[in-house]
């Protein structure tokens, strides 16, 4: 049971991860890889419930074939494509997997120009769209966050470079609506959570700056309601480290925002998780609820959790 008024609990995940992703896709909601400690190696598992239902979470029998955290996915065409993030030892991948949910296997596709770690990800227009995150430059060079925006086209099978964003960004959050693309929040190169937010107009392949958030947020949850008009963000960090630090939840926040679309304009929701979390992912149940999925939170100590709260958005 939900309401417009608080945040409540779900059944929760299987497994505790934070820097994991997550897709919808044929009813079905996924999550994938991230990690359950700071120490232990990265998740190959993926999780999934019904979009309907009685919300309980399963592990899917075929797990992602390579175990990665702070990666990205997204939908496209009713196949999940899971891209980028960091492999065994920390080392930032070029990667691409995709999971078809007909043949419920998964596959390699076209691996990204270069290596990627914590990018926006969306589906739109029979493009998938990479914003930002952070591109490795060398042994004992920092890695740039960078602003640069890609393209993959699963006709031609090949990525393309489309405008750039006007911030460099990194552990953002990139959402569709239903006539352009938001890439929300984030982290500097100095690991500052950032508030603005800029849209992408795909026909114009031009980005412009809309009305910033009320609060900074590096990796937040976000999600766009069923009707496309508003962006719902939840949670993250006001600061943050490198996605090789396994410690993302400095100053995890509890509290949600609502972006009118049409509006151009933000408010804070009075609803606010039980417990500040970052790192985790937000998806829709199939009635429209908003799901804050995962995370890294803070209780004295860093902790992981597999809590899924859920919140009514009228």
């Amino acid at each position: 049971m939900t309401n417009g008024h608080q945040w409540v609990d779900r059944p929760a995940l299987r497994h505790p991860r934070a820097g994991l992703a997550s897709a919808t896709v044929s009813g079905d909601i996924l999550v994938m890889g991230g990690f359950s400690s700071f120490t232990d190696p990265f998740l190959t598992s993926v999780e999934t419930r019904a979009t309907g239902g009685n919300g309980v979470w399963k592990d899917l029998p075929l797990p992602m074939p390579t175990g990665r955290g702070n990666l990205s996915a997204g939908e496209l065409d009713g196949l999940v494509y899971a891209l980028g993030g960091l492999g065994d030892a920390d080392v930032p991948l070029d990667v691409v997997e995709r999971y078809d949910p007909v043949r419920k296997s998964w596959g390699t596709s076209t691996p990204l120009p270069e290596p990627r770690v914590a990018p926006g990800v969306a589906g739109f227009g029979g493009l998938l769209y990479v914003a930002g995150g952070e591109i490795p430059r060398g042994r004992g060079v920092a890695a740039e966050v960078t602003d640069s925006v890609i393209a993959y086209d699963p006709g031609s099978k090949k990525w393309t470079t489309v405008a750039q964003m006007l911030t460099r960004r990194t552990r953002l959050r990139l959402v569709a609506t239903a006539n352009h693309l938001y890439a929300i929040g984030g982290f500097t190169q100095a690991y500052k959570g950032l508030e603005s937010v800029e849209r992408y107009d795909p026909g114009a392949n031009t980005w412009k700056k809309v009305a910033s958030m009320n609060e900074a947020r590096g990796l937040p949850g976000a999600t766009a309601t069923s009707a496309k008009d508003r962006i719902v963000v939840v949670g993250g960090a006001a600061t943050g480290g490198p996605p090789a630090i396994r410690n993302p939840n400095v100053g995890a926040l509890r509290s949600t925002e609502i972006y009118d679309v049409q509006a151009d304009r933000w408010w804070v929701h009075p609803a606010q998780l039980s417990r500040g979390r970052v790192s985790l992912v937000c998806e829709l149940q199939s009635d429209g609820v908003v799901l804050a999925i995962g995370g890294a939170l803070r209780n004295g100590a860093p902790e992981i959790t597999n809590h899924v709260e859920a919140l009514t958005v009228g």
